[in-house]
């Protein structure tokens, strides 16, 4: 899987009360490591809870909830992708591409979720 997007979330989509799946577009490790933020009309953010994920073939998905969010809530699935390097190679071992695919893409979707977050931060000069 190559990492062929640029976005850490998506949305926000405004929840009507009915509808309980919603769309994402960035690409994913695994459904894990998929969140979804919750925001309410007057501002206050919650995590989500009682949804699942599921992956699209080469990016994007969905979030399904079980009950649908509020009529009125803005829904903010994002990327929330483990900071782990679980691949390991053995020195003198034959290896594919597939692993070393596998930790490129992980790095992608690293940078995507830090450059999302430095994004909305304040930010210092320097020295």
């Amino acid at each position: 899987m190559a990492v062929s997007t640029t976005n850490g979330f998506d949305g926000p989509y405004l929840a009507n009360g009915a509808t309980t799946s919603f769309p994402f577009t960035f690409t994913a490790p695994s459904a894990d490591e998929v969140a979804v933020l919750l925001r309410a009309a007057g501002g206050a953010e919650t995590l989500g809870s009682g949804y699942t994920v599921t992956l699209g073939s080469e990016s994007g998905g969905s979030v399904v909830f079980a009950v649908a969010p509020a009529s009125g809530v803005k829904v903010i699935p994002f990327l929330d992708p483990d900071f782990t390097q679980e691949i390991a190679f053995a020195d003198g071992d034959a290896w594919l591409a597939a692993p070393v695919n596998e930790g490129y893409d992980r790095s992608a979707a690293r940078d995507q979720a830090l450059k999302r977050d430095v994004a909305r931060a304040w930010i210092a000069p320097l020295g």
